[in-house]
């Protein structure tokens, strides 16, 4: 999931740890068998998880970045900060995002998981 690794590493250094970007909560099912284990204590057999990935497409960066700062997915990261150093963060989210962008704009990769059994 980059764009929550991007978040992760602009704030890591910029707010205390117990205000940094949720990382772990968001990619700690994706361990391979974790999922699988928890499905299977829970009762669940012939359990199946599949890994996909679809892209989200951008027109252009200033474009994500309005959906950055107009959803509350970062609000507590953003409220740490002083009002000032809000641009230090999408600057360097900018350099991250640049490996992803084409002539088409930001075409950026999000991996999840689909996962079923039978109980």
């Amino acid at each position: 999931m980059p764009t929550m690794l991007w978040s992760y590493e602009a704030f890591k250094n910029k707010v205390p740890e117990h205000v940094h970007p949720p990382l772990h909560k968001v990619t700690s099912l994706g361990v391979p068998g974790l999922l699988d284990d928890l499905l299977l204590r829970a009762g669940f057999h012939d359990c199946v998880v599949e890994r996909h990935t679809l892209h989200y497409q951008f027109g252009s960066f200033n474009e994500f970045w309005n959906l950055v700062e107009a959803t509350d997915i970062l609000k507590a990261q953003f409220d740490a900060l002083p009002q000032d150093a809000r641009a230090s963060i999408r600057d360097e989210v900018a350099v991250y995002a640049n490996a992803y962008q084409s002539d088409h704009g930001i075409k950026v990769p999000h991996e999840y998981l689909v996962a079923y059994g039978t109980r």
